[in-house]
């Protein structure tokens, strides 16, 4: 879906590529170049959307003919709307506010997804988690992000859960470039990268297996390119040998799934897909794992 514009200043003007308000399935889907003149660039959403192994790119919001601010670049979900987005990439979306994501009120799932290269002329380059809004981030990257004012990564007014998940490497004008939870309640799932995480109270380092730097002394993800040399395609968030978030990640109590793969570290994306995954027996005499924290999964390999 490409080249999509709506136009209005109400309703018509949100949606550049989807305006939804029933339930619809996304599957493989590339949403890329739409605008809009209000909110949701690439989706407006007040229903049910399943995203699968889609793409969000270069959608962007724009003012005037009497609309003052922009939300949403790549999605806006709002009012009782509902959004779930597995193995998705949102890169080089902007807005006003929530460059890739707005959530206004509604509630939102992002599993193994990657938030990079996206931006904000105000606040929120990443995300932006609006008044009652829930949202849920796990196992996935926001890096290489940009905000005007302050979180470049996540703006959080409201329920903002992070589980094993890295969030670092955003900037922004003011402080607290990765994070700015000063409204809202980030809670914590546990094994997270906070790159920055003065904007913020909740997550505390080398608690609960989080690791969260300061202004003063920040956490360096090291992945191969943290600032997009093309926005629309992100970073390039495979990590580095050396990386602090490698066996990082949140332990895989069931011990089933292994890379059957031996990678070198540069090797390592940070986007693993579970359909890469494969049964590992239990009688396997490699046994020993290295966890990774990833914007995809926890991921075992089985080392050489």
């Amino acid at each position: 879906m490409q080249g999509g514009n709506g136009e209005g200043t109400t309703f018509p003007g949100s949606g550049g590529a989807i305006h939804n308000q029933g339930i619809l399935t996304l599957t493989k889907t590339a949403v890329n170049g739409n605008s809009a003149t209000s909110s949701g660039g690439g989706i407006w959403n007040q229903g049910i959307i399943t995203l699968t192994n889609c793409t969000l790119s270069g959608n962007s919001n724009k003012i005037g003919s009497g609309i003052d601010f922009s939300f949403g670049g790549g999605v806006f979900n709002t009012g009782s709307g509902s959004m779930t987005l597995t193995n998705c990439t949102l890169s080089g979306n902007f807005s006003q506010f929530g460059g890739g994501v707005y959530n206004s009120g509604g509630s939102m799932t992002l599993t193994n997804c990657t938030l990079s290269g996206n931006s904000a002329s105000i606040w929120g380059g990443g995300v932006n988690n609006g008044d009652e809004g829930t949202m849920t981030l796990t196992n996935s990257t926001v890096s290489g992000n940009t905000a005007s004012s302050n979180g470049g990564g996540v703006k959080n007014f409201s329920a903002f859960t992070l589980t094993n998940s890295i969030v670092a490497k955003n900037t922004g004008a003011s402080n607290n470039p990765d994070i700015d939870a000063s409204f809202g309640s980030i809670i914590d799932g546990g094994h997270n990268l906070i790159g920055d995480g003065t904007g913020q109270s909740s997550l505390m380092n080398a608690n609960n297996g989080n690791q969260v730097g300061t202004a003063m002394d920040s956490i360096d993800p090291l992945f191969i390119m943290d600032v997009p040399a093309n926005d629309s395609l992100g970073g390039d968030l495979r990590l580095q040998c050396g990386s602090p978030a490698i066996d990082a990640g949140k332990p895989d109590t069931t011990g089933r799934f292994a890379l059957l793969s031996v990678m070198r570290c540069q090797e390592i994306p940070s986007h693993l897909l579970l359909q890469s995954m494969a049964k590992l027996s239990n009688s396997s005499p490699k046994s020993s794992s290295i966890r990774i924290l990833s914007s995809s999964v926890t991921t075992l390999l089985i080392p050489s």
